[in-house]
């Protein structure tokens, strides 16, 4: 017989694990070129491009190529962008205006003075905050582990714009062995992604901080877009049963309704 069969039990066809919750991983790419991105295991088809345009607004599309381990050891990679314009960051009313001082932590204030009511915000040293920016420093300052209090601040944040990344390479090359925490996501059901509106030192075991902060989120209208099984364990991502509802239920069977939101 010319069929070469298998019990139904053998996985024949190898398909990429994928994976959510809290996990810590190394930086191994900063906005890399398609040289670098394929010397790091990675097949892109064209040229990667960072920098756009949109009128007279420069926009930057900020990529860290994160790797780590799953529990047996095998390898585990993603990326997480941040998307930055060279235009100080406002409310949509124009009345606010967000600032960063030297230790990377941000504030609302005016938008010409910078907010000095707050205890834990030093205003001395404070500039305004560039769209994005506030979350690059958060990132920057769980992944190279600075200590609070400590300056935290890229000593010139507007190159980034023209292309210029050695100071963050630089950064890369002495800090190779630094992990940070991530929360790993699945997108679309098939990528693995990691969320980028909170991180964590590779050191810190509680997940208070990321409860508190993810319920928050949800509670003024931005829960985290991508799947994270609803927990910070983490475990293989196995794809969620979807029922979908034609209108009429079929077998005599009751419908459960939907599933109910995060």
């Amino acid at each position: 017989m010319a069929i070469n069969s298998n019990s139904s039990q053998t996985a024949v066809v190898k398909e990429g694990k994928l994976y959510t919750g809290l996990r810590n991983v190394k930086v191994v790419a900063i906005n890399p070129t398609k040289e670098e991105m394929e010397a790091i295991g990675y097949r892109p088809k064209n040229a990667p491009v960072y920098i756009t345009m949109d009128g007279e607004v420069k926009k930057l599309r900020f990529d860290f190529f994160l790797a780590g381990e799953d529990e047996q050891g095998k390898s585990l990679r993603t990326k997480i962008a941040f998307f930055l314009e060279n235009k100080h960051r406002v409310n949509q009313a124009g009345t606010k205006g967000e600032w960063i001082n030297d230790v990377g932590r941000t504030a609302w204030g005016e938008p010409d003075a910078a907010p000095d009511q707050f205890a834990w915000f030093d205003a001395t040293t404070a500039r305004k905050c560039y769209v994005g920016e506030g979350d690059v420093h958060m990132f920057l300052v769980n992944w190279l582990n600075v200590q609070p209090g400590d300056e935290a601040k890229l000593d010139n944040f507007a190159a980034l714009f023209d292309g210029n990344y050695a100071e963050l390479r630089s950064l890369l090359a002495s800090n190779a062995n630094n992990e940070v925490k991530v929360l790993l996501t699945v997108r679309d059901g098939k990528y693995q992604s990691a969320y980028t509106r909170y991180f964590d030192r590779a050191t810190n075991k509680r997940t208070t901080y990321w409860e508190n902060h993810i319920k928050r989120q949800s509670e003024e209208g931005y829960p985290p877009k991508e799947d994270f099984s609803n927990s910070f364990t983490f475990q293989e991502w196995t794809e969620p049963t979807v029922m979908i509802d034609s209108g009429k239920l079929e077998d005599n069977q009751e419908g459960d309704g939907e599933p109910d939101p995060f």
